[in-house]
């Protein structure tokens, strides 16, 4: 789907900068889940996802059940477990031996999941497994996004855009090119041109939505507002997603995160209504990952492709 016929079904115009204000982590220990009962309902937070193997995923399961109004809330598709002393396993047993590391555990970088005999199949069961049991805590699942950006890999990225069209849900795939995607993810040339390859093909499956990704820096603290505000000032034309992870403040966070300054920061930028209103004047249209599932996937207007593969 080109962006202009995306941007019709969103009701906006070919030269409309349209951003999704996404809180990734969610879920993945009891910090987010506080910050996100607080920010849930944020002008400036339009869409979050969840880290369903996480011990803190039924807890926001079961705020979510408590919310008047279903969240639009994606699952954070989890292939790795990167903190020292604090870590997570695979749903499925079956991918136990190609998903995990000498400690039964996720491992703690992609690069530890490149290679390994059978990946392919293993991610795809893992992750599906992840969306299923999503579901069958009650929660809408309103998108798929890659933590990490793992599944931006040779061999993982098929995996990705097969899970989109089968679950019908919008992933956070990106019209890039090679060097666009060699950039964002820090990938070899080759593996970038096999990802930019993928992501054509998912382009003419009508499955990618985003022209645009931008994050909120983890490893920079400081000056949040100018920062969120450089990045929002900077998007161009077509639909972008703008990344940030919100934590409270606690005792768990610090023990668990040595970013955890930069997550507390965004859980109060969240908060900040200097960045309310900077957003709101920006001339950006904000919308969701419900209303993105809603534009690709809705009745009567699935892309060429998308259908097919789905019922398969």
């Amino acid at each position: 789907m080109h962006t202009t016929e995306l941007l019709d079904r969103l009701g906006l115009g070919p030269t409309d900068r349209a951003v999704v204000l996404h809180a990734d982590d969610i879920g993945m220990c009891g910090a987010t889940v506080t910050a996100y009962r607080h920010i849930v309902s944020s002008p400036v937070v339009s869409a979050a996802s969840a880290m369903v193997p996480c011990a803190w995923f039924p807890a926001l399961a079961q705020l979510c059940a408590e919310l008047a109004t279903a969240p639009d809330l994606g699952v954070h598709l989890t292939l790795n477990s990167e903190w020292s002393g604090y870590r997570w396993r695979p749903l499925t047993a079956a991918g136990h031996v190609a998903l995990t590391d000498e400690s039964g555990y996720l491992p703690g970088t992609a690069g530890h999941l490149h290679g390994r005999p059978g990946i392919r199949e293993a991610v795809f069961a893992e992750l599906s497994a992840q969306v299923d049991h999503a579901r069958t805590l009650g929660i809408d699942v309103t998108h798929i996004d890659s933590h990490m950006l793992t599944l931006y890999g040779a061999e993982l990225i098929g995996a990705y855009v097969e899970l989109s069209a089968r679950y019908r849900l919008p992933a956070t795939l990106l019209r890039h090119n090679a060097q666009q995607v060699g950039e964002l993810c820090n990938i070899a040339q080759s593996e970038a041109v096999a990802v930019a390859d993928e992501l054509a093909g998912a382009e003419r499956q009508g499955l990618v939505p985003f022209d645009t990704w931008v994050d909120l820096p983890l490893g920079r603290p400081e000056n949040r507002r100018e920062t969120a505000t450089r990045l929002l000032d900077s998007l161009p034309a077509g639909l972008a997603v703008f990344v940030m992870h919100p934590a409270a403040e606690t005792d768990e966070l610090k023990a668990i995160a040595p970013d955890w300054q930069a997550r507390v920061a965004d859980f109060e930028l969240c908060r900040d209504d200097a960045w309310i209103d900077i957003v709101e004047s920006s001339g950006v249209t904000v919308v969701g990952m419900r209303d993105v599932r809603d534009a690709l996937f809705g009745d009567g207007v699935a892309a060429a492709g998308v259908r097919a593969e789905a019922d398969r």
